[in-house]
């Protein structure tokens, strides 16, 4: 029997790809546990070896969702978590003094002023994966940010990003919280030349739930990351017209923690390393309306992963010691990014709205965000 269920799983996984082995994998180690099942195991055991023993089709549907390769949900949300606590530095400041908009050469040196902002987010991306790691998420969150500055063209602040995620349309159900902070300092020249830099640590909890035959199977874990980001450009008026080219280069870290499900499947942890290099073109024009500036932008680019690299495999050990390894799918390494927007700039205060688009071969990502900002 076990015989003929192996080379089930075996077809299954070749028919979904060679990257899916990992469900056949996964499909030996439960039969060789199950074979050891008593009165005292699980009631998720003793659904597998029921299955296991009088429908193996089912038994095979069981395993792709108990064995879940949620590596590529986590990279991603990481991701865009980071996004969002970044957006604080994707663009040169308005002015070199918050008096002051769009730089504006006649803008005055004055005293040193503070700043402060909210900016709230909502996403949602489709990821297509050969490895079992097909995702629907939604998200959203909000960064709370405050700015003061150090001198003219000088400015040094600080953020709080909370991000909120949840998939649907999946076999496995996870929702995702996380938390970062972010330090970051801005650099404007009269030129329109401007370097911003901004480091962010962090952390996504995680909880999955992949009920099976009616059974509940959840697990907890964390995945801490830290990371750093450069932006520098310049901003180059002709008239009301302006154009912003810049460069981006960021590194990050992410470790997930090991942990155990529902049904006593043990996770190592694992780690993900990521630079990334992207080149952007903001381009829009300045409206004067009634006393403010009035500023629709477009924004079109990418970026590439110069280093992606990630441990091979997370093992997992199942009930009577059984093992098996599920691949960290990384991300595709080109990405297309573009963007929409339009803002409204006055002495004190500054409200944007704005779209991004976030395009790789194995995912689509849509986020909007609204920004309000105001000057002391």
């Amino acid at each position: 029997m076990l015989f003929f269920m192996v080379l089930g799983l075996g077809a299954h996984a070749a028919n979904a790809g060679v990257s899916r082995q990992y469900l056949a994998d996964a499909g030996k180690a439960w039969a060789a546990a199950l074979s050891g099942v008593g009165s005292n195991s699980s009631e998720i055991a003793r659904q597998l070896s029921q299955y296991h023993n009088s429908d193996l089709v089912r038994f095979n549907e069981l395993i792709g969702i108990i064995a879940y390769n949620d590596t590529a949900l986590a990279i991603y949300e990481a991701t865009k978590h980071l996004d969002m606590a970044y957006s604080v530095i994707s663009r040169p400041m308005a002015a070199r003094r918050t008096t002051c908009a769009n730089n504006l050469s006649n803008c005055a040196v004055r005293r040193r002023t503070l700043s402060a902002e909210i900016e709230l987010f909502a996403s949602t991306a489709d990821f297509d994966s050969d490895a079992n790691g097909d995702f629907t998420i939604d998200g959203t969150g909000l960064s709370i940010r405050a700015k003061g500055y150090a001198a003219d063209g000088f400015a040094f602040g600080v953020g709080y990003t909370h991000s909120s995620a949840d998939t649907r349309d999946n076999p496995v159900y996870n929702d995702a919280k996380g938390n970062s902070v972010t330090l970051f300092a801005q650099y404007l020249a009269e030129s329109g030349l401007f370097l911003n830099i901004a480091a962010v640590g962090g952390h996504i909890s995680w909880e999955t739930d992949k009920t099976i035959a009616a059974i509940r199977d959840d697990g907890v874990y964390d995945a801490d990351f830290w990371s750093g980001q450069i932006v520098t450009g310049i901003q180059l008026s002709r008239g009301p017209l302006f154009f912003a080219p810049r460069m981006d280069v960021r590194y990050a870290h992410l470790k997930s923690d090991a942990h155990t499900d529902g049904a006593a499947q043990s996770f190592d942890r694992w780690r993900y390393d990521v630079l990334t290099a992207g080149l952007d073109l903001e381009m829009g024009a300045n409206f004067a309306v009634n006393g403010f500036v009035v500023r629709p932008n477009i924004t079109i680019g990418g970026g590439y992963d110069i280093i992606s690299h990630a441990d091979d495999n997370i093992t997992v050990q199942v009930i009577g010691n059984q093992r098996y390894d599920i691949p960290v799918e990384r991300p595709a390494r080109a990405a297309l990014r573009g963007g929409l927007g339009i803002g409204v700039y006055g002495a004190s205060f500054a409200i944007t709205l704005d779209y991004k688009l976030d395009s790789r071969s194995d995912y689509m990502a849509h986020t909007g965000m609204l920004n309000a900002k105001i000057a002391f």
